[in-house]
């Protein structure tokens, strides 16, 4: 497995992942956990060693189901949060804050997850050492808004149609 997503109702919650061959190094997946069970899972993975690399979350705060990917991997200095409030800069433990601490500690987003209700966001995320050089930035935005990005997209004059 190299990708999960839980998504729906948490009573009725739904996964999607993703499968491909790898190369023999060992992973775990975590899912139909609540914040408490998660957090367990998520200190006895890493505990033996383990790396997280993913998390999704869906529910409101008190009943929110978690999904998550651990790998054997060397990713340098790594952070993993959950239940954190939307917040401000400066913050430490909040979204803003945290984002704001890994880029200063050389860490870009990994996986980030939101979950909660529209008048009690939360979320969950993994921050990897930046290693590669490539910079990262991200966006929280409402569906009207994905839809203009994704159309911009598509509608710029370098971006390219492939057809057989």
């Amino acid at each position: 497995m190299t990708w999960v997503n839980v998504s729906g109702d948490p009573g009725d919650a739904r996964y999607a992942a993703v499968w491909v061959r790898n190369d023999g190094r060992a992973w775990a997946g975590a899912h139909n956990l609540h914040a408490d069970d998660y957090q367990r899972r998520f200190n006895e993975l890493t505990a033996k060693g383990l790396t997280p690399s993913v998390v999704s979350a869906t529910g409101p705060l008190d009943r929110a189901v978690f999904a998550a990917m651990f790998e054997q991997r060397d990713v340098g200095h790594w952070t993993a949060r959950h239940n954190l409030p939307w917040g401000g800069s400066g913050q430490p433990d909040t979204m803003v804050g945290q984002t704001e601490q890994a880029y200063a500690g050389g860490q870009t987003p990994r996986c980030l997850a939101i979950y909660g209700t529209p008048a009690d966001r939360r979320f969950a995320g993994i921050w990897w050492e930046a290693r590669d050089g490539v910079a990262a930035s991200w966006w929280l935005g409402d569906a009207d808004f994905h839809r203009a990005c994704s159309m911009r997209w598509w509608q710029a004059p370098t971006a390219r149609h492939l057809s057989p």
